[in-house]
């Protein structure tokens, strides 16, 4: 069949008219209103788990979510660019809270991916490969700096598919908010880089940056300097 300009131009306004009606159709925000701070507007915990901490011993203080550190802030980020990262998330992945430790953890404690967390291929391989991180590059990470992954800065949280634990401030370090950590490369240094795979009902597929030295040893050394993370107000 020939397709003549004029079919072309119909065609194109067709589809000019329904991307026109379907941006002007307002969108809901009723279920978003009723989610709890930490849950996606696409499941619905008010029906799905009415007592959400149901099962879970409160262990904690109330600034964790159900009183139990593993499952983060009770409360996450309002201000930038933390709040940008962390949202959308829904920190137990369609889950009741007790359903969510009871997935992934044994005896107490969270388990962790095979292959550090790389995607597999269908041969069981991580999907890995060096590179060089360049002086003036941003990274980033959430938790210790005896860790030893890193991620572009700013990646979303869920793309990083790690507990809703590495949010926890430090008690001993309540200067790093959301145990959150910004570098700059300042010497050039090798590391394995590779997508993530999906992990504590969390997506995944950002990218991830193993170093085969600590983040302490490598500020130590001075191949990454700390940068001084500057919160500000949403502009929404």
């Amino acid at each position: 069949m020939v397709i003549t300009t004029s079919r072309l131009a119909s065609i194109a306004l067709v589809l000019c008219s329904v991307l026109s009606a379907v941006s002007a159709v307002p969108i809901s925000t009723e279920n978003a209103a009723a989610t709890p701070d930490g849950y996606s507007a696409e499941n619905n915990y008010n029906v799905k788990c009415p007592n959400m901490c149901k099962g879970v011993v409160p262990v904690n203080s109330t600034y964790y979510f159900c009183r139990d550190a593993r499952l983060g802030p009770k409360n996450l980020p309002k201000l930038f660019p933390l709040q940008d990262i962390t949202h959308p998330y829904d920190r137990l992945g369609g889950l009741c809270a007790a359903e969510f430790l009871a997935k992934w953890t044994v005896d107490g404690k969270y388990t962790y991916p095979d292959n550090s967390g790389f995607v597999v291929s269908t041969s069981k391989m991580p999907i890995k490969g060096e590179t060089i991180l360049l002086a003036g590059t941003l990274v980033d990470r959430f938790g210790s700096e005896y860790g030893s992954f890193l991620s572009p800065a700013e990646a979303p949280y869920p793309q990083r598919a790690i507990p809703p634990s590495n949010l926890d401030t430090p008690k001993d370090q309540p200067f790093y908010p959301y145990n959150y950590h910004v570098y700059k490369v300042v010497r050039p240094f090798v590391v394995e880089a590779g997508p993530i795979a999906s992990y504590f009902g969390q997506p995944g597929a950002g990218t991830q940056y193993h170093t085969f030295s600590n983040i302490m040893t490598l500020i130590k050394d001075g191949y990454l300097k700390r940068v001084p993370l500057r919160q500000t107000e949403a502009n929404y």
